[in-house]
């Protein structure tokens, strides 16, 4: 009885760990089909810019797919995200788009949002997950930012791997961002 019981158990492990993977690899496969690009060890990126927006818009767009703006934690998801741009953003069919577009920088340096912001206190920057950010890992302005004012209130990357704040009003593309789970 003792051996057929521990038999069971093994067996009922078994399917556990085989319905695990699974899920985890449709998952996967779900964020690939709506446009988003799997970073190892980072998680999950999507860049939307082909209609370039404000940061509040961006953020709440992030919301609704279950991510959030991307806030970047390392020198490494810097170039991470700098790849994105680069190898799936705008390519030569969107370049007159963006040439129209006066809202828009420069394909060679490009600028997308990102989340951070000092909206409730001037100088006192915070992701969009509510953490300080220094904690972030990564503080690396463009020189000649923050602009210490209240109309630069929402955090943006440039293609140089900096971050800076701007108008919260500038339409620009942006990063949603899921992490990989722990």
């Amino acid at each position: 009885m003792a051996k057929l019981w521990s038999y069971s158990l093994c067996l009922l492990a078994t399917l556990c760990m085989v319905q695990a993977k699974p899920y985890h690899e449709a998952k996967h496969r779900a964020l690939l089909r709506t446009g988003y690009i799997y970073f190892p060890g980072g998680g999950y990126y999507r860049l939307a810019y082909k209609r370039p927006i404000i940061w509040a818009e961006a953020r709440r767009n992030c919301q609704q797919e279950g991510a959030s703006l991307a806030v970047v934690n390392s020198q490494q998801e810097a170039e991470n995200l700098r790849t994105l741009y680069l190898d799936y953003g705008p390519n030569n069919a969107d370049l007159q788009f963006f040439a129209s577009n006066t809202t828009q920088v420069p394909v060679a340096n490009a600028t997308v949002h990102i989340g951070i912001h000092d909206i409730f206190i001037e100088g006192e920057y915070l992701t969009v997950r509510s953490e300080p950010l220094i904690a972030t890992g990564f503080v690396r302005w463009k020189p000649g930012f923050p602009i210490g004012d209240e109309q630069n209130n929402c955090g943006a990357f440039d293609t140089a791997k900096y971050i800076l704040d701007g108008p919260c009003d500038a339409k620009l593309p942006y990063i949603c961002e899921i992490p990989e789970a722990a």
